[in-house]
C-alpha cells in the first residue's frame, strides 16, 4: 500500500523543524567545512581591490548586470517566492509546492543568516572607499559582508535546479552567477563579500531541498502464513 503525503501540514512541519535540525545536526566536518570557507574568503579577500576595480571598469554599463542586479533584490525576490508558493498551491502537483515551498523557505532562512552576518562583521561597503578591510565588527549600519543579493538570488535558485535537474534548469545558475558580478561591477560589494553570498544562498538551498527530497519514510512490515511469507511496504512521501 502506497499513500503519499499530499495535505499542506507538511509545509508548516519542515518550517518548524528544519532550523531546529540545521544545528543539530552540525558535524566535525561540517566546523571543518566552515572554517575551510572562511579561510577561502580571507583568501580571497586580498583579491578584493584590483578584482573590483577591474570589473567596473570593464562591465559597469553591462545591460545584462543591470538586469541581473535586481534579480536578488529582496522587494522583487521575496514577493516573486511568496508568489510562486501561493500560486502552486491550486495545482495538483505536489512537487511542483514542494519546491515553491522549499525556494520560498530557503530565501527567507537565507535573509536572516545574511542579517546576522552583516551584523557581526560590520563591513564597509568599496563605495565608501575606506578600503577592503574596514571592519566595525558587531556594528550597525556597516553591511558589505556578506551580500544579501548574491545570497538571496542562490537560495532561490537553487532548489528548482534540485528538484528539476537538467540542461536547463542548470543554466538557470547564470542568473545569480550574474548577480554576483552585477553587485562588484556596480560598487556595491566586495569579491569576497559576493563569493561568501553564493556559499550561503548555495547551500542552504541545497540544505533544504536534500533535506526535503529525502523525507520519504519506509515502513516494511514482515507477514508469514503456513505456507506464505511476505512483506508490507508502506511509503510516505
Amino acid at each position: 500500500m502506497a499513500q503519499q503525503k499530499t495535505d499542506f501540514s507538511r509545509f508548516a512541519t519542515w518550517a518548524k523543524e528544519d532550523p531546529v535540525a540545521m544545528f543539530q545536526n552540525i558535524t566535525i566536518q561540517h566546523a571543518i567545512g566552515v572554517g575551510t570557507a572562511g579561510l577561502t574568503f580571507a583568501t580571497l579577500s586580498t583579491f578584493d581591490e584590483p578584482t573590483s576595480k577591474n570589473i567596473q571598469e570593464h562591465y559597469r554599463q553591462s545591460k545584462f548586470l543591470n538586469i541581473t542586479n535586481e534579480f536578488g533584490n529582496k522587494l522583487l525576490i521575496l514577493p516573486a517566492s511568496v508568489a510562486l508558493f501561493g500560486s502552486s498551491l491550486f495545482t495538483d502537483n505536489t512537487k511542483f509546492q514542494d519546491a515553491a515551498f522549499t525556494s520560498l523557505q530557503s530565501v527567507l532562512m537565507t535573509s536572516l543568516t545574511v542579517g546576522a552576518g552583516k551584523f557581526i562583521f560590520a563591513r564597509e561597503r568599496p563605495y565608501m572607499n575606506e578600503g577592503a578591510y574596514d571592519f566595525e565588527f558587531m556594528s550597525p549600519g556597516q553591511t558589505s559582508f556578506p551580500s544579501g543579493h548574491t545570497a538571496r538570488a542562490f537560495s532561490f535558485i537553487t532548489p528548482w535546479i534540485m528538484y528539476y535537474p537538467g540542461p536547463v534548469t542548470y543554466s538557470l545558475f547564470a542568473l545569480p552567477a550574474g548577480t554576483a558580478i552585477a553587485r562588484i561591477a556596480k560598487g556595491k560589494h566586495w569579491l569576497s563579500d559576493v563569493a561568501a553570498g553564493a556559499a550561503i544562498g548555495f547551500s542552504m538551498g541545497y540544505y533544504l531541498s536534500k533535506r526535503h527530497l529525502g523525507t520519504q519514510n519506509i515502513q516494511v512490515t514482515p507477514s508469514f502464513g503456513k505456507d506464505l511469507a511476505a512483506l508490507s511496504i508502506n511509503f510516505e512521501f
